[in-house]
């Protein structure tokens, strides 16, 4: 997740930022190649940067990290939250991601939620009265995944991108 840290703090911060260029993203392929090789720029040899890897029962996470000096690797599922209900995010948090993380050297994943801006009603929460901002579903999918984490012996992140520059 530091690496998804440096890398938000680049698009929110830097001289040279990549926010509108991603903003302009149109299928959540472009953007996981951005995201991929952003993190291959920064893997200073301690981990390989693989896309769309064939996994157990023929399923491909959009990322994978192969940690170097070892077999362990690091599933990262990637979703324009816009296009997306609150349940199938879920889905996508309690299905794909988590089959991902079957193998014995992968207990370990995140799911990047990327927010272009274009959606104004928000998310309905299960539960809950009203629609939330991506803030409020990002901080959902986090206790999801917390959870998860609890009742199985996996290593699960939800990381918000919010691309508004708010």
């Amino acid at each position: 997740m530091d690496r998804l840290e440096d890398i938000a703090d680049e698009l929110a911060n830097g001289d040279f930022s990549e926010r509108k260029l991603i903003q302009s993203a149109a299928h959540e392929e472009l953007v996981q190649l951005w995201l991929a090789g952003r993190l291959r720029e920064r893997a200073n040899g301690v981990y390989q940067v693989t896309r769309e890897e064939e996994v157990v029962e023929g399923k491909h996470p959009d990322i994978r990290l192969h940690f170097s000096g070892s077999n362990q690797k690091t599933a990262i599922e990637v979703k324009i939250a816009e296009k997306y209900s609150t349940n199938d995010l879920e889905i996508a948090l309690h299905r794909q991601l988590a089959g991902y993380l079957r193998d014995a050297d992968c207990k370990a994943g995140g799911l990047l939620l990327v927010y272009l801006g274009k959606r104004d009603r928000g998310w309905l929460i299960p539960d809950e009265k009203g629609h939330f901002d991506f803030d409020g579903l990002t901080a959902f999918l986090k206790d999801k995944a917390a959870d998860m984490e609890k009742s199985d012996d996996i290593r699960v992140g939800v990381f918000g991108l919010n691309l508004t520059g708010a």
